[in-house]
């Protein structure tokens, strides 16, 4: 099988190098009949130009002309192309002028965009920052309306105390100046009785003494 192999391998790289060389060498035989065909044609218009002009001198002058008018043409050809050229040139060294005005731009942009950059990412946590403090002293702000809330409610009942408190103690007051004025009527009111008994039994013990002298007299 390895004989074999080896075989086959030699067989494919003979067949292909015979058929680069065919290719080598027919390609050189079409491009020198090529050439050989070419230069007949040349030479057959030679000679057909040179019968029309009835000598190789006249050929050659009228050649001449032909060759100064093309070299006028190519001179004019030439100089546009020069102008062109140097149009051209001009151009590109004020592309070059804008493109280094260009690159001076960008690098100042790039430059401007990483601190604008770094500036947003100090922006994002300084917002991000922001909202939890935000949120934060919402959530005090709830607990502190909660709590004014609950002490205004306590304060409110503490001034409906103090009222009552207050229309209370009036009300004792009243009482107390009602109760005081009826006690000193009543003090009056004993005295006065006091002061009748003792000139009642005054009288009685006058009346009694006076019928004992009577008794005593009559006896």
């Amino acid at each position: 099988m390895a004989n074999a192999e080896r075989v086959r391998m030699q067989y494919i790289r003979d067949s292909m190098r015979l058929s680069r060389d065919r290719a080598i060498k027919v390609r050189g035989y079409f491009n020198a009949r090529d050439i050989a065909a070419s230069a007949l044609k040349f030479r057959k218009m030679w000679y057909a130009k040179a019968k029309a002009a009835g000598s190789a001198a006249k050929l050659a002058k009228s050649l001449h002309v032909k060759a100064l008018a093309h070299e006028l043409a190519m001179q004019k050809k030439r100089r546009g192309a020069f102008t062109k050229w140097e149009v051209a040139r001009t151009e590109h060294t004020n592309a070059i002028k804008r493109r280094t005005a260009a690159q001076a731009d960008f690098k100042r942009s790039d430059a401007e965009m990483a601190r604008t950059t770094a500036e947003l990412a100090k922006c994002k946590a300084e917002l991000a920052a922001s909202w939890k403090n935000e949120n934060r002293r919402s959530t005090e702000r709830a607990a502190a309306r909660e709590n004014y809330v609950k002490w205004g409610k306590a304060h409110r009942a503490a001034i409906k105390g103090r009222k009552l408190a207050g229309l209370k103690a009036a009300r004792a007051a009243k009482a107390s100046a009602t109760a005081d004025m009826h006690h000193k009527k009543s003090v009056a009111t004993h005295m006065a009785a006091i002061n009748r008994r003792a000139a009642a039994r005054a009288a009685a013990i006058k009346a009694h003494m006076a019928v004992q002298r009577h008794a005593r007299n009559a006896w």
